[in-house]
């Protein structure tokens, strides 16, 4: 077998979701944890209820990813975790405060003057196409995604390239005083 099959095999491959931040992980960079686990009472609510992804559930163990891991052995959630609100596992449903990109995405120009499209098209242009392209291939190739609805009717409301407006109209300018910087 050569080199790239060895690592493109189903136990290279990311094919495990970690309970707790719903990361596509791999059996390797990973463990299983029992749900009676001292370290998880982190990720309660008030009510005492585990507040995890249910895809990372596996009889009464929990896959949890080397970083979620690492967190959770110091005492601490995990930045990403689904406690934190951060949750777009197998639930489906982004959560209402990830629907504002300006609040989830902050730019900051440094430079002289304010950036045009073309300074900034390197770095935030979408490209429909391409963007229509990943959440299909998501929904085919992972089944995590499967059942995600596409909104068909929002991709068609876009142009076919694009700097989203909430970036450019929260995006912060810094006045660069100390020389020729453009980014």
């Amino acid at each position: 077998m050569n080199a790239f099959q060895e690592a493109t095999s189903e136990k290279h491959l990311p094919i495990r979701t970690c309970a707790v931040c719903a990361q596509l992980t791999s059996d390797e960079l990973s463990r299983l944890v029992l749900e009676t686990d001292k370290m998880l009472e982190v990720l309660k609510d008030t009510s005492g209820k585990l507040i995890v992804d249910k895809c990372g559930k596996i009889g009464r163990q929990y896959r949890i990813c080397n970083t979620c891991d690492g967190s959770l052995k110091c005492g601490n959630c995990p930045k990403v975790a689904i406690f934190n609100r951060f949750d777009v596992g197998c639930n489906h449903n982004m959560p209402a405060y990830l629907k504002s990109l300006a609040e989830v995405v902050k730019v900051i120009w440094v430079g002289k003057e304010q950036p045009s499209y073309k300074d900034l098209k390197p770095f935030l242009e979408v490209r429909k196409k391409v963007v229509w392209q990943a959440l299909i291939g998501l929904k085919r190739d992972n089944p995590v995604y499967a059942n995600v609805k596409i909104d068909e009717e929002l991709l068609e409301s876009w142009d076919e390239t694009f700097i989203p407006p909430a970036i450019i109209n929260s995006m912060m300018t810094i006045n660069d005083t100390e020389g020729d910087s453009e980014e």
